[in-house]
C-alpha cells in the first residue's frame, strides 16, 4: 500500500493476536492484561485504522502510540480500579462501557480482564443517573463562553476565529448531549458519521461544517442553544442566569 508523496510502501497484513500481546510485553513485562478494543475488535475497521489496545498492568502510560509494521496501535494504560472509575464517570461511561462490551481479550494472567468485562455487560444508566445531569448542566453552562466568542467573531467577521470557536462547541459538546440522552458510543467517530449520538447534533453539526464560515458559526449557536434549552430545566439559579445571558447574546446575530 502506498502512502502518496511519503513514498511509503508497508505490508498492512493483519495483525495476529500473538503479536500484539508480544508488542507490548516487550514494553511492558509487568502488562497483566491486553484487551483489543475498537473498529478492529468490532469488525468494522477500515484500511487505516489504528489499532487500540487497553492494558492492565502498573507502570504503563496512560497513552502511548506505536507504528508497527504499517499499523498504528494505540496503547492505553490502566489499573483495574481506573476502569471501574471510568464506567462510572459521566465524561467517559458513554464510551468506555461498549468498548468493553465488545472488546477481545487477548491476555488475561490473572482474570482481571474479565472481570471488567462482566461489569460492562452489567452496567446500566442507573449507576450513573444524577451525575450524569450535573455533569452535562455544568459543562453546557462552561462553554457559554466559547458561545459568546463565536458571537463576538460573527459580529466582527472574523472568520477563522469564528470557525474555530464554533468546532469546539460542536465536538465538545456532542459527546455531552449523547451521554445527557442516555446513548453509549463506540467511538466518537460514530457521533459525525450518524452511527450513533444524538441526531439533532449530527444534523447541526452537518451544517457547521458543511457551510462557509460564519454561516456555519451561526449553526453552531443554534446547537450551543439547543443543548442549554435541553439541560436548562435542571440547571441552578446560577447556571440558569449564565444560559439566558448567552442566549440573549446569541438573538443578537443576524440570521440570513
Amino acid at each position: 500500500m502506498s502512502f502518496g508523496k511519503c513514498g511509503v510502501i508497508v505490508n498492512r497484513e493483519r495483525l495476529g493476536d500473538d503479536e500484539l500481546i508480544s508488542l507490548v510485553q516487550e514494553r511492558y513485562p509487568c502488562v497483566e492484561a491486553v484487551v483489543l478494543v475498537g473498529s478492529v475488535a468490532r469488525g468494522d475497521a477500515h484500511d487505516l485504522s489504528d489499532i487500540d489496545l487497553i492494558c492492565i498492568g502498573e507502570e504503563i502510560p496512560g497513552y502511548e502510540l506505536v507504528a508497527h509494521r504499517g499499523f498504528l496501535v494505540s496503547i492505553q494504560g490502566k489499573s483495574t480500579s481506573q476502569v471501574r472509575k471510568d464506567m462510572l464517570d459521566p465524561g467517559v461511561c458513554a464510551q468506555a462501557v461498549p468498548a468493553w462490551r465488545t472488546g477481545r481479550i487477548l491476555l488475561d494472567k490473572f482474570g482481571a480482564a474479565a472481570s471488567l468485562r462482566t461489569a460492562a455487560r452489567d452496567w446500566s444508566w442507573s449507576l450513573v443517573e444524577g451525575s450524569v445531569e450535573r455533569w452535562a448542566v455544568e459543562t453546557v453552562t462552561g462553554f457559554a463562553e466559547e458561545a459568546i466568542k463565536v458571537v463576538a467573531a460573527i459580529h466582527a467577521k472574523k472568520e477563522v476565529l469564528a470557525a474555530t470557536q464554533a468546532s469546539l462547541i460542536v465536538l465538545h459538546l456532542g459527546p455531552v448531549m449523547a451521554t445527557y440522552h442516555g446513548l453509549l458510543f463506540s467511538s466518537e467517530n460514530a457521533l459525525w458519521d450518524s452511527t450513533g449520538g444524538d441526531p439533532t447534533w449530527f444534523a447541526g453539526a452537518k451544517k457547521v461544517f458543511g457551510s462557509d464560515a460564519l454561516t456555519g458559526a451561526r449553526a453552531a449557536l443554534q446547537l450551543y442553544r439547543y443543548a442549554a434549552s435541553t439541560v436548562a430545566p435542571l440547571a441552578s439559579a446560577r447556571q440558569r442566569e449564565v444560559i439566558d445571558l448567552t442566549c440573549a447574546c446569541i438573538d443578537g446575530v443576524e440570521y440570513g
